[in-house]
Parts: C-alpha cells; sequence; structure tokens
C-alpha cells in the first residue's frame, strides 16, 4: 500500500488511486464525557467506532483513532 503526505493544498491529493496514486482521506474524533468515536472518510464512510471513555479520554482518543484506521485499511484491502 503506498502512502502520500500532503503538505499544502489538499486539493493536490487528487489522483486515481488505481493508477496507484494517492487520495485523500479525512479522520474525525469526537471525545465526549461518556463516549468517544472516531470516523475516516474519503467521501464515504470506510470505518467509524465509538468506545466508553473512561477515565483517560487522551488513551481513549488515539485507540479510538487507530482503531478506526486498522479498520478503514482493512475495507480498502478487502475491497481492493
Amino acid at each position: 500500500m503506498n502512502a502520500c503526505k500532503c503538505e499544502g493544498d489538499q486539493s493536490m491529493l487528487q489522483a486515481d488511486a488505481a493508477e496507484g496514486g494517492c487520495v485523500s482521506i479525512t479522520a474525525g474524533i469526537d471525545i465526549g464525557s461518556t463516549v468517544t468515536k472516531a470516523v475516516v472518510f474519503d467521501g464515504t464512510v470506510l470505518s467509524s467506532i465509538a468506545l466508553p471513555t473512561g477515565w483517560n479520554p487522551k488513551e481513549t482518543g488515539e485507540k479510538a483513532f487507530h482503531e478506526a484506521l486498522r479498520a478503514a485499511v482493512i475495507k480498502t484491502v478487502e475491497n481492493g
């Protein structure tokens, strides 16, 4: 799997993924007092997760982020 690093204009990432180019994805995290949610989006939702926030919101936010990214990669590879 190829990875791209965007510096500057996000529109520069618009390329054809089928040709080995890069695509733009967005990840969002919402850490609430009871539930932490994360989503990975590329125009459609690739993955989303909700976890109980617990006593360490930073740790839960990082865990939700990594689990959502992992699920998005698995989904993308499976749909290949």
